[in-house]
């Protein structure tokens, strides 16, 4: 079965959606949002730099629409740990992928040897 065509344009289109969905797609996406958030919190927009709901996180003061203080460290520290953390796990992913496939084409370890 590996050696036919399908297993051979699977693999390929596996390795191109995986480079483009979660390592292209993936990064902009959290750039873009690292950026929106850090605007919004320097513009006093939003309270928590962080766009999840958290349990942690500061309530409005009843008499106003606001948060007094500005975030919950701890809530910021989560959000930045995972996203660095799954952006992490996409690229060591997309490295073990890029190793099957260039076993899958050079023939891998038996290829070198014979």
């Amino acid at each position: 079965m590996k050696d036919s065509g399908m297993y051979f344009w699977n693999g390929l289109c596996l390795l191109c959606a995986w480079f483009f969905v979660r390592i292209v797609f993936g990064f902009s996406s959290s750039y873009f949002f690292w950026q929106d958030t850090a605007e919004a919190y320097n513009n006093e927009t939003v309270a928590v730099p962080i766009m999840v709901a958290s349990p942690l996180s500061p309530r409005p003061h009843p008499l106003h629409d606001t948060v007094s203080d500005r975030g919950n460290v701890c809530g910021q520290g989560w959000y930045c740990f995972s996203n660095i953390s799954l952006n992490c796990l996409n690229v060591m992913w997309f490295i073990q992928i890029v190793k099957g496939a260039l076993r899958a084409v050079g023939g891998g370890k038996k290829a070198a040897k014979e």
